[in-house]
């Protein structure tokens, strides 16, 4: 049964921290990732681990030579539903791996995702056939973060 560790990401945003007038520490959750590139594995990619996501997404010259299932055309939306505020997609289903520093790594999974038509948006692990099918596990408090089958 595979344990990948999970890191923490911090960082100051000064402009936040202006407005509250204090230190306000922004912190994300990510893991390393790799997607299946015909019979062999692309580089490493680190991505926000986000529990609020329902679909993973992947940018534009991540996902562009990779190996995909189309499934359909789409646009996104976020907390701003305007339509010049969406993202374009194609709703793809593609292999990835999630693997860490110690040489873990989890058996492959197909997934849906978000593959982004552009490249100004994150690498982001959601929900749909990823995170629902393993335990996540974290504590900012120790620094302790993993994902297992």
């Amino acid at each position: 049964m595979a344990k990948v560790k999970l890191f923490f990401d911090t960082f100051q945003y000064e402009e936040l921290n202006r407005k509250v007038k204090e230190n306000f520490e922004i912190i994300r959750l990510r893991c390393s990732v790799q997607f299946k590139d015909e019979n062999t594995w692309s580089e490493t990619y680190d991505a926000i681990i986000d529990t609020g996501a329902y679909c993973s997404l992947i940018p534009l010259s991540i996902w562009e030579n990779l190996q995909f299932e189309k499934i359909a055309e789409y646009k996104i939306k976020g907390i701003q539903t305007k339509e010049e505020c969406s993202i374009p997609v194609i709703i793809g289903k593609i292999s990835c791996i999630l693997v860490d520093r110690y040489c873990n790594e989890t058996k492959e999974k197909y997934m849906y995702a978000f593959l982004a038509l552009v490249d100004n948006v994150p690498l982001i692990l959601g929900f749909k056939d990823l995170l629902s099918k393993y335990k996540v596990v974290f504590d900012f408090r120790t620094k302790e973060a993993y994902i297992q089958e």
